[in-house]
């Protein structure tokens, strides 16, 4: 079992969100694949254009899960609007290290 304590710093001003998350991952490596801990981290800031929609940024990466593979580290951009206080869509455009531009759509509901 993995164990992955972090910690999340996050700051209201006006009509900006910003957070920074930081965390290390302790992995129990399977027998024939040794891995390592991993250094987690995440920033993002989000500006609130109306009181439904948003646009935010986001970089994110980790450390070497393992010998011979290289660091990932990743960024985003993207919007969402609120339909309610518990359901918003999204669509967010990403870019990795692994070179790879990743899209992604999506609704999120809380309950």
């Amino acid at each position: 079992m993995d164990y992955y304590p972090y910690v999340i710093l996050g700051k209201n001003s006006n009509n900006w969100t910003l957070n920074a998350n930081f965390g290390y991952n302790f992995i129990k490596s399977p027998r024939d694949e040794p891995l390592h801990n991993q250094y987690i981290y995440d920033f993002s800031a989000e500006r609130h254009i109306t009181k439904d929609w948003s646009v935010f940024v986001e970089m994110f990466g980790n450390s070497s899960p393992a010998a011979g593979v290289d660091n990932t580290v990743a960024g985003a951009l993207a919007t969402q609007y609120h339909f309610s206080k518990t359901v918003n869509a999204f669509v967010s455009v990403g870019y990795d290290t692994d070179q790879l531009l990743v899209i992604r759509p999506g609704f999120n509901i809380e309950f």
